[in-house]
């Protein structure tokens, strides 16, 4: 004879009434219900979703790396390895950082706390000045883009002007030329440095002015005729 099925008996109410949360008393606890497995259809759909995510979160990572390294080589030589902020920059950046906003965690490795507190501390000066440092930096060179471009400007706008060179009146691009031809058969017949000094005098103007234009133009002599 088959047992008679047995009528499912309600779950027991738990009411919570716990003195440490004083807050909750008299409310119903309730368990979550369980989570249930996705179908596989809705599954694979999420996994993919998910590797969509991660791809973006890929190429938005590798984009902000290029930035910053096309920002970093786009700085002036002032500005690279081995910059330091002024004294009165440091001295008030270390007077505005506070450690005291910074809450201290306990640890739980063997060792005087002390020690790790301080370690830490200091770490979290190390990232502050360099935070400051970068920005100082970046707004450093903000303030000398306008300079730059006005100074690029005035100096394409003075190449353009007529002036007399030796007895000839033309531009800066032309007397350049003029100054490439013959230094190149300047160098051919007496040395290098001596050639510079004539075509200083003849153009008026520095023989590191000669060699910079030959330089430019590449047309720099490997050796030193003597």
């Amino acid at each position: 004879m088959a047992k008679k099925p047995t009528k499912r008996t309600k779950a027991r109410r738990q009411i919570i009434n716990d003195p440490a949360m004083p807050l909750l008393s008299g409310v119903e606890a309730v368990k979550p219900s369980p989570a249930k497995p996705l179908p596989p259809a809705r599954q694979r759909a999420w996994n993919r979703e998910r590797e969509r995510w991660k791809e973006s979160q890929r190429v938005a990572a590798a984009a902000r790396r290029a930035e910053r390294q096309a920002r970093l080589e786009r700085r002036p030589k002032q500005f690279t390895d081995g910059f330091t902020l002024p004294d009165d920059v440091r001295r008030f950046a270390m007077h505005l950082f506070d450690a005291g906003m910074y809450e201290v965690p306990t640890f739980d490795q063997p060792g005087d706390r002390m020690a790790h507190v301080l370690e830490l501390l200091q770490r979290l000066e190390a990232a502050y000045m360099q935070g400051v440092t970068q920005g100082y930096i970046e707004g450093r060179i903000a303030n000398l883009e306008p300079r730059r471009h006005a100074s690029l400007k005035a100096n394409e706008a003075k190449r353009r002007k007529p002036r007399e060179y030796a007895g000839t009146v033309m531009t800066v691009e032309q007397r350049d030329e003029r100054i490439v031809a013959e230094y190149v058969t300047l160098c051919a017949m007496m040395p290098v440095g001596q050639a510079r000094e004539r075509l200083a005098a003849k153009y008026e103007c520095d023989p590191r002015t000669i060699y910079n234009v030959a330089r430019n133009a590449g047309v720099i002599p490997t050796r030193d005729r003597r």
